[in-house]
């Protein structure tokens, strides 16, 4: 089954073509392409928030836009995943992940634990918003 994240390192989200130059394929680049706002989100967030892993999500998958790790604990049984859905003007709500847009979210975290990120039954909570205020929230802004 082909995967439905791409972790984007910071180090090579300084490059505008991070995603072409992270995935395998043309197909997979259309895939996970990333919006001007999209990746100005992701390097802001991780410029401010070394300890989170930052991927994003096929366009496809219906689980948001990206997913979120937190990294501050070692043990992938403790560490929390967040996925989130970036809607531009729209104050951030968070939750569960039971909308359309992330009705898929539990692939993704399949996907985690079936890498060791995270354990498969990790806490996983939806942010959706606008970009800005999605940063303030996670303590990025």
């Amino acid at each position: 089954m082909a995967s439905i994240l791409l972790r984007l390192p910071r180090a090579q989200l300084a490059r505008r073509d991070v995603v072409a130059r992270l995935s395998p394929s043309h197909y997979e680049q259309t895939l996970f392409a990333l919006k001007c706002d999209e990746l100005e989100f992701a390097r802001a967030l991780l410029a401010r928030r070394s300890n989170l892993w930052l991927y994003r999500t096929s366009q496809r998958a219906f689980a948001g836009d990206f997913v979120i790790v937190d990294l501050s604990y070692p043990s992938p049984a403790s560490r929390s995943v967040v996925v989130t859905e970036l809607k531009r003007g729209e104050r951030v709500r968070v939750g569960a992940p039971t909308s359309v847009q992330l009705r898929n979210a539990g692939n993704a975290v399949r996907e985690l634990a079936d890498d060791g990120v995270v354990e498969a039954d990790a806490n996983v909570s939806a942010i959706t918003g606008d970009a800005r205020a999605v940063l303030e929230h996670l303590g990025a802004s």
